[in-house]
């Protein structure tokens, strides 16, 4: 990719929090502040699906330069479990990493974790990864915005 391109492209970059949302425009490495959006969300039981029914109303009303973009979004912690994971020789197969993996939140957070999208870094060998996990309904969410 060129160096023009790299720095030309605009992307929407969204922060979801459990009682509010925000989006602010990127063009390469500089973000535009006069293009921020703060919008808080009355969420008493901080669910998700409140959050991003708010986002997806804003979306299709948000100014036309906003529309079209590629998205990059952050989620708060709440929805977003983290762990730093020993490195261990099921990462080398992507078949034993996804069970590793898979064991390794249903450990920490039980069984509910079974149906959780999970990825990890790309650290490497023998070294420790740091693994992300997200339920499937939100994850599935995400991609459709």
């Amino acid at each position: 990719m060129s160096l023009i391109k790299l720095f030309s492209r605009r992307v929407l970059c969204l922060h979801l929090g459990s009682d509010s949302f925000a989006a602010v425009l990127r063009q390469g490495k500089l973000f535009d502040v006069a293009s921020s959006h703060f919008q808080a969300v009355d969420n008493p039981e901080q669910a998700w699906q409140v959050v991003l029914a708010e986002l997806q109303s804003w979306l299709r009303h948000a100014p036309a330069g906003f529309q079209g973009l590629p998205l990059r979004i952050s989620l708060a912690s709440r929805w977003c479990q983290m762990q730093s994971l020993p490195w261990s020789d099921a990462m080398l197969t992507p078949a034993s990493a996804a069970r590793f993996l898979q064991n390794q939140f249903v450990a920490a957070y039980g069984e509910a974790a079974r149906d959780w999208v999970i990825s990890s870094d790309d650290a490497p060998y023998g070294e420790p990864r740091m693994a992300c996990a997200i339920e499937r309904d939100l994850h599935d969410s995400l991609l459709g915005l």
